[in-house]
């Protein structure tokens, strides 16, 4: 796991110390099983093709030969065993990883068995009919031995099987390629999937400092738009007192235009031009905004922070 390093944004410090997703281990685990299922395939693709050549008699050379290149497959099996018992972290899960190994030993070893039983028994067969054919050989002397092999009998019975052998080893070929190209295929798919799935968290890990940012500035302007509304509320407050209400005689009571009671002892004020008032002067920068406009202007900014967050 990687982090990646603090970033200074305006003179503020912003983490993004973030641990990097690896790919999930159940990710991990299916990729192994399907490695040691595809080297469980070839094995037991060899073992169907050994069994095949068994039902020919004629055949005991190539089994024999086949049979000095089938503990590769073992082995192959055996690497992508080890390596999903690498990968498996339940003990229940190395258990029946363990279990599918034995089983399949089992019949290997079976398998292998009677293969070598069946090859036995075939030599032996062929030292009988070879000693017999020497002994009629012999007896028939050599021009008819080297008639016989001369004969269109003879030489249509060799073409016959080796036509046979070669079709069979152009189909082994032919099908273990096709095999080869499906897996080469799926292990194409299986990297591009986890190629995607890096590129996505690459991507979100690289806009995070981004949002960070936005968010810090929307913070900022949410800040300096509550102390405008603040300050736009209290002179507010304050030109509405100034206004009606003043308090530098406290024993004056406050005029109320039209009441009986004071409007004869209250002075009428004379129309005459006065100076702009200090307040009128302070509100003339601000603008024309009612409290409910500002209050909704302030919510939208809030709002965007919190979808942002």
């Amino acid at each position: 796991m990687s982090t990646t390093p603090d970033s200074n944004v305006g003179g503020e410090i912003i983490s993004s110390r973030e641990e990097v997703p690896a790919i999930s281990d159940k990710e991990t685990i299916a990729a192994a099983k399907r490695r040691r299922a595809t080297a469980k395939g070839f094995l037991t693709k060899q073992m169907d093709i050994l069994d095949k050549l068994t039902a020919n008699i004629n055949n005991v050379n190539r089994v024999r030969d086949k049979m000095y290149a089938f503990p590769r497959f073992v082995d192959k099996f055996n690497v992508a065993h080890v390596e999903l018992l690498g990968v498996l972290t339940e003990q229940e899960q190395v258990k029946e990883a363990e279990q599918y190994k034995v089983n399949l030993m089992d019949q290997v070893m079976i398998f292998e068995e009677g293969l070598h039983n069946w090859i036995a028994q075939h030599e032996t067969e062929e030292e009988e009919e070879s000693e017999q054919a020497r002994e009629l050989l012999s007896a028939s002397g050599p021009h008819n031995a080297e008639s016989d092999q001369d004969s269109p009998i003879y030489t249509d019975k060799v073409n016959t099987h080796l036509e046979a052998e070669n079709k069979t080893i152009e189909d082994e070929i032919m099908e273990l390629s096709t095999k080869q190209n499906l897996e080469l295929r799926n292990s194409k798919l299986t990297l591009q999937k986890e190629q995607q799935f890096f590129d996505l968290e690459k991507a979100k890990l690289e806009s995070k400092p981004i949002l960070e940012r936005e968010r810090h500035r929307m913070m900022e302007e949410c800040k300096k738009l509550t102390e405008e509304l603040n300050s736009y509320q209290t002179m507010r407050h304050q030109f509405d007192t100034k206004g009606y209400c003043s308090t530098t005689n406290p024993t004056t009571p406050m005029y109320t235009p039209g009441h009986p009671e004071v409007t004869s002892r209250v002075p009428q004020p004379q129309h005459t031009p006065r100076e702009p008032s200090t307040v009128s002067h302070e509100l003339s920068h601000i603008p024309e905004l009612t409290e409910n406009n500002a209050a909704s202007v302030l919510a939208d900014a809030l709002n965007q922070v919190l979808n942002m967050s």
